[in-house]
Parts: C-alpha cells; structure tokens; sequence
C-alpha cells in the first residue's frame, strides 16, 4: 500500500559577509538582502517545481580559468549553482540556445522540469538584478520554453523558445529540432531564428543546423553543417561563434584486436573542416578557414586509451580583429599605414590526448597540442604548445586531490621569443572528515605575458592602435601574475539543513611564481545557514 504522497520542500537562507578591497581598505559588512527562501514541489512522479527568491551561490566553487585558442570564439563556462543544475539536461537542444549563466544575478526564478506523458517540459522565468542590491533594483527578465516530444523508437521532435526583456529592448529566440534515427544511421537538426529590439529597430536573422551519422562498427561516418546569420542573437543561449557557417565531413575505419591482445581497439580516419564567413557562404564561395585532420584513436588493455590527429589547416586573415589596427612608420614623422596582414597562414602540427584507467585511488589525462600555427595577437606563423594536465589522486574514501595544469605558448618564427604565454596550475583538496563535515580548499595561480606586438609577417614595425582621440598608441608588453585561494566549511547535520562558511582572496604579485611581495585584490568571509522543512 505504498504511496507517494505530497513531497514540499521550503528551505530558507540567511547569509552574510564582511569583505575588503585592495590596499588598506577596511572590512566592509555587506548584511544588505540577508534572507532568501527556496521551494521544490515534486508536483506528480514526474513534474518537479522550483521556486527561489534572492537565493545565494556563495558556496559554489569558482570557474577554472580558461585559455582561448581563438579570439573569435566566446568561452563556455559551465552551470554550478544548485537551482539551475536540477533537471538541467531538459533544456539542451542541439544548439545550446539556453544557457541559465546569463541569468547572472537572480532576484527571483521558478522552473518546472520533468514530464509529462510523452512530451519532456523545461520552463525557466528568472528575474536579474543588474544591481548589486535589492534596493537598487534594475531588473531584466528571462523566459526559457524547451520541449521535446518522444516519438516511436528513439526518435523526437522538439521546440525551444527564450525570451530576454531589458526595458524597452527585448531579445527573442524561436527554433525547432528533431533527431531521427534508424539502426545505425541518425540524423538531427535545428532550425531557428532570432529576434532582436534594440533602439527602437527590429531585427530578423536564421540559423540551421544539421548532423548526420553512422556508427557501424567497423565503418563509421559523421556529416554536420551550420549556419549563423551575423545579426543572429541568442542572448539567452550560449553561441561561440555567430556570422559563420561550418560544415564538416569525418569517415572512420575501426579494428579490434583478439581478446586479451594488448590493443584492444585502432580507428583511424579523416576530419574535412571548412568555416565560412556566412555572407560569403550565401554567395558560394570557399571556406575562409580549411582543415585537414588525420585521425587515430585507441584503446589498450587495462583502460588505456588516447587520440592522435594531425593537422593541416589554412586560416583567412580575420579583418575585424585588427580594425584598429595600424603599422608605425618606416621614418620618424611619417604617417602610420592600416594593418593588413598576411591573406593566409598555413598550419601543420598534431595534438594527442591520452587517458589512464579509472583506478581506484588515482586517475589522469594529458592532451598536448604542438606544431606551426597562428599567433592572432600579430596575425603571423607561430610555434605553440598547449598542454592540459590533469591529475586526480584519492588516496582515502574521505579524501580527494585533484591537480590540473593549462599551459599555452606561442613562439615566434622570426627570432625565437615568446609573443605569448599562459600558464593555469590548479589544486582542489576535499576532505569529508565525517559524514556530515565537509572541507574544500582551492588554489589557482593564473600568469599571463604578451609581448610588445609587432607586424612580424611583413615589415617587423611595431603594431599601433588608433585611439579615440586620433592618436596611435603602440601595444606595450604586458604581464600579470594573480594567485586565488578559496576554503570553504561545510556542515550538514540532516539534509537539507547545511551550515557553509567559506573564505576567498585575490592577490597579485610583479614576478611569477615567487610568491613574494603579494599584493591584495581583494578578499572576504562569507557565512550562510540553510534550513529544509518538509511537508
């Protein structure tokens, strides 16, 4: 005679925090908007309401620093606070149109996850305070409308819809997509478009995209195209690149050793890449950027396994990077002449990544990019390495260590110097000292240099910016070293019930590594107490 019941969960929060700027800045209370209130109604056995108002992530732990490959791409940072992460995989479409980190700073949201007979339903409407504060109130408005209706076997169509509203601006984004699938060949595909109101003009602009694939095997083969109109506008969704269209082709071949051999698995393959400014894709002519990719990937008794490519690539000279961009003069007194570029840079390198067996204390990876490539900060050729180290160590239950390192590195063709160099080492130590204690301590360490830059393809002559005022003014070698520490106490005596304290600082120092003459950014204390009643 079981059943389920009403399950109502009301959880209010009462935070609080003390914190200082840089220098000799005293510590500040910052008490202002102390309570917050969260709900969750499990509204049938599959439809789940969440309701929050001034809710606060202070416990969420901080984005790993990232390094970008190219300028023209936007970083993704991924989803952590605890209201937007339930019952987040029903708002992924196959084009990331919603993307709750927009909603940056909420004063109030509800959402409704879950389903409904055939039909998957995600709703999101967040309120944002462009404010610090309550009190200083500037909303803007967030909706977030995903569907997905299941159909026979494993295939589906489904809709999606965003709506941001700021004053009388608003941003719209309607799509449609479906997957189909048929034994081993599967097909998906999107179909939207936005609408943008800003300053009292409407815009209109599509985007498409279509995947393709089959998965024998033994054969294998994947086919995707897509396209962004320039004045495409997801500012609800997560887009990395808008104004292009891309289209890639990659056949596999894949073998499998005898049982217990020492390689289990061998696929090898092509990736043809092209991207195309989207005008210019319209218009039918060729890609602004090739690639050629030769792959190998595989697998080796005990759980080995990696990723070999190596690559082949031709870049078109990106003009609205260097808009600004002017070359000094040949002779002193005469006029800067615009920045060009070289029309194409030719790429050849490889990159691999290699996995280590999930062993019960100790895993890793390391995925290292090495050869000729671009150096977008001058537009010339450019040796790099990138490196990404990431260890993880769990020597006891109750204790977890993980390591990660991101190095990037460009090196000048011309006379050997480093035009570029970025290094992120990160360390998370967690230890859960009883089952309801919890310590987590962070520390990441973020350098960062970029030469004085020149025009090194063609005439070596230091690269000036035109200044608003009509000035040029050349672009300074520039340098910075910042370290971040975060601990944070955790104590949940029941669930639900959680009391978090946790500390951070930002310091920077003039010479890498030394950990010496530190200076402070800033730092702060911040306590919070949570409590469940469920009805």
């Amino acid at each position: 005679d079981l059943r389920r019941g009403l399950v109502l969960d009301i959880s209010p929060e009462v935070t609080g925090s003390v914190n200082r700027a840089a220098g000799d800045s005293p510590w500040e209370d910052e008490v202002r908007d102390p309570l917050g209130v969260n709900v969750r109604w499990g509204v049938t056995n599959n439809l789940t309401l969440n309701g929050t108002v001034n809710p606060d992530f202070s416990q969420v732990e901080a984005d790993v620093a990232q390094i970008s490959f190219d300028p023209r791409r936007a970083l993704f940072f991924p989803e952590k606070r605890p209201f937007f992460l339930d019952g987040i995989e029903l708002f992924q479409s196959p084009t990331n149109l919603i993307y709750t980190r927009r909603v940056a700073n909420p004063v109030s949201a509800v959402k409704l996850t879950g389903k409904a007979g055939a039909t998957n339903v995600a709703v999101l409407s967040a309120m944002d305070n462009k404010e610090r504060y309550l009190a200083d109130l500037d909303g803007r408005y967030f909706n977030a409308l995903r569907l997905t209706r299941d159909l026979s076997g494993q295939n589906s169509l489904g809709l999606t819809y965003t709506d941001k509203v700021d004053g009388s601006d608003w941003n719209r984004v309607a799509a449609v997509d479906g997957r189909t699938v048929s034994g081993i060949y599967a097909a998906t595909y999107q179909l939207g478009g936005s609408f943008t109101r800003r300053d009292g003009e409407t815009i209109a602009a599509p985007m498409w995209r279509l995947a393709t694939s089959a998965s024998g095997r033994k054969y294998g083969a994947t086919f995707s195209a897509m396209g962004f109109h320039e004045d495409f506008n997801a500012e609800a969704g997560f887009i990395q690149r808008t104004g292009i269209a891309h289209v890639s082709l990659v056949p596999r071949m894949t073998f499998f050793g005898d049982e217990g051999s020492v390689v289990e698995s061998f696929t090898a393959g092509l990736t043809f890449d092209g991207t195309w400014d989207y005008d210019r894709f319209t218009a039918g002519n060729g890609p602004n950027d090739r690639k050629l990719h030769f792959n190998t990937a595989y697998a080796f008794r005990g759980g080995w396994s990696g990723n070999t490519s190596i690559f082949y690539e031709s870049f078109k000279y990106p003009a609205g990077l260097y808009t600004n961009y002017f070359v000094a003069p040949a002779q002193p007194g005469g006029a800067p002449t615009p920045y060009v570029g070289v029309n194409r840079l030719i790429n050849l390198g490889f990159w691999s990544r290699m996995q280590t067996p999930r062993w019960r204390q100790f895993s890793g990876s390391l995925f290292l990019v090495g050869g000729r490539d671009d150096n977008f900060f001058e537009w010339a050729s450019a040796d790099i390495l990138f490196v990404t180290a990431s260890l993880n160590w769990s020597p006891t239950d109750q204790l977890r260590v993980n390591l990660l390192y991101n190095h990037q590195q460009y090196i000048r063709v011309t006379d050997r110097s480093n035009v570029g160099l970025h290094r992120v080492p990160r360390l998370k130590v967690e230890y859960q000292v009883t089952p309801s204690l919890f310590v987590r301590v962070v520390g990441q360490y973020d350098s960062n240099f970029v030469d004085a830059l020149r025009d090194d393809s063609r005439t070596n002559r230091p690269i000036l910016v035109l200044q608003d005022d009509g000035s040029y003014e050349p672009i300074p070698a520039r340098r910075s070293n910042s370290f971040r520490a975060d601990w944070l106490l955790s104590y949940r005596p029941t669930p639900g019930t959680v009391l978090f304290l946790g500390y951070g600082t930002s310091l920077s120092e003039p010479s890498t590594y030394r950990f010496s003459d530190f200076t402070r950014l800033s730092d702060g204390f911040f306590l919070k107490l949570s409590y469940r009643w469920r009805v």
